[in-house]
């Protein structure tokens, strides 16, 4: 396969990952969680949801894809 193949299946690889990951983290998001007055209870209330975490994941494999792409 041509270089330029590979870099357009990883670029539709990240695309999938990142849009995926806004999805899941969207879905793990504990409903009371988020409170702009205290942003250090709200980041520890996510990074306590699995499933949050999962798309945080799933976002970072996304960009690792998004670079090796560009590459």
């Amino acid at each position: 396969m041509s270089p330029t193949g590979i870099g357009i299946l990883l670029a539709l690889g990240a695309a999938v990952a990142l849009n995926g990951s806004y999805l899941i983290q969207h879905a793990g998001t504990p409903a009371t969680a988020v409170d702009v007055r205290r942003p250090v209870a709200t980041m520890l209330a996510l990074l306590r949801s699995p499933l949050w975490l999962l798309g945080g994941v799933a976002g970072m494999s996304g960009w690792a894809l998004h670079v090796a792409a560009m590459r």
